[in-house]
């Protein structure tokens, strides 16, 4: 015969209920509090009627609200996009007006706000962008796309940042008409192809212009396993030139890549920042409703911007956190130095496996003045 089942009144599951809300614990924990079974209190929850038992928390800071959905409202309406950052600072801006010094805008504040407003972040596609009525909206179109490769050295350098734009069909090039409107800053080189993406031939003009002419001594070359960094001209291009390559084992670039490691998403977010800063002044519309899209010349600002604001010291930090550094300060590293991971790159790149750099067989690679990393 089983244990028979305990009888609560119903007075006493209203209590127990109302109780584990106040508290603020897990179903979970409360259940072990005052040993009751959890499914018990869950049973409870699901039975009793809404609004008996859940305690409605005062609204923080009504004020802020009052001034924050309206600027929302206002910034939705011109068809511009609006974030979570955008909400906090309208908050934080009102709240100091108010003389309210403790309001942080936190994620504790923010979701409640938006779910009680029904707050609601459209995407900037082409449908998304439209600001006037019209009978019909057309679907989108061919998305543009640009590729950005960048190569940074161990002590912090940056080489120019490559811009890929499409190009013409035939070519791949941009028209001349095109290039010579380009204002390109001294961080940034702008190349084509057809695809707005990184090719073998792309490859080689890059090299070309990187190192050719170049009084270099001898540097690694840290590269990935993309097709258009694996061909025989660009290997032998680089071996004239005395730049040594060095190709990081698949599906480990995440790990010991620099640039993957701690400069891409820097990079990107300050590109980020840099769009959502000109949408803000942005409002233009074309005949059919549409925000005006972004120019060539607006993407070559925001990549030009964001490397510029891109410190020596972050990719330091990204050298060290791929470890092939031991430390931020480039100058500090003894030139005798052994760089044990590029002993085991260069162990998987000519067996297939790795092995223990401490082993004779094994080549010592020496800490070269710069040590450089690309896309």
């Amino acid at each position: 015969m089983g244990r028979p089942h305990a009888m609560y009144r119903v007075s006493e599951a209203l209590r127990n209920v109302r109780g584990q809300e106040q508290s603020g614990k897990s179903v979970n924990a409360h259940a072990k509090l005052v040993t009751i079974p959890e499914s018990t209190i869950r049973g409870w929850r699901k039975k009793l009627p809404k609004g008996t038992y859940k305690s409605r928390r005062k609204p923080v800071y009504e004020d802020v609200e009052r001034r924050v959905y309206p600027e929302f409202v206002r910034t939705r309406n011109v068809g511009l996009p609006v974030r979570d950052t955008d909400i906090r600072i309208w908050a934080v801006q009102s709240a100091k007006s108010l003389n309210l010094n403790d309001c942080k805008a936190s994620n504790g504040w923010l979701y409640p706000i938006k779910k009680k407003y029904r707050l609601t972040y459209r995407a900037t596609t082409k449908v998304g962008r439209k600001t006037k009525p019209s009978a019909e909206d057309e679907a989108p179109g061919e998305k543009e796309r640009f590729t950005v490769g960048l190569a940074v050295t161990g002590d912090g350098r940056k080489f120019p940042a490559a811009i890929l734009f499409k190009g013409e069909a035939k070519t791949g090039k941009l028209s001349g008409r095109i290039v010579n409107k380009l204002v390109t800053p001294d961080n940034v080189i702008v190349y084509s192809t057809r695809t707005a993406w990184w090719n073998s031939r792309l490859d080689l003009e890059w090299i070309d212009d990187f190192f050719y002419g170049k009084d270099l001594e001898f540097l690694f070359l840290l590269r990935d396993h993309f097709p258009g960094h694996l061909k025989f001209e660009s290997a032998e291009l680089l071996e004239e030139m005395k730049v040594h390559q060095v190709f990081i084992p698949k599906g480990l670039t995440g790990k010991y890549q620099p640039r993957d490691v701690g400069v891409n998403a820097p990079l990107k977010s300050l590109m980020k920042k840099a769009y959502h800063e000109w949408r803000k002044v942005r409002t233009d519309v074309t005949s059919k409703g549409y925000l005006k899209k972004l120019s060539r010349q607006d993407f070559i600002n925001f990549v030009s911007e964001a490397w510029s604001q891109t410190t020596p010291e972050t990719i330091e930090n990204a050298f060290v956190g791929a470890q092939i550094l031991p430390e931020p300060t480039f100058a500090k590293i003894p030139a005798n130095t052994v760089i044990k991971e590029l002993a085991v790159f260069r162990q998987v790149q000519r067996t297939g496996r790795t092995h223990d750099p401490e082993d004779p067989g094994v080549d010592e690679f020496f800490l070269p003045p710069a040590i450089t990393t690309e896309a």
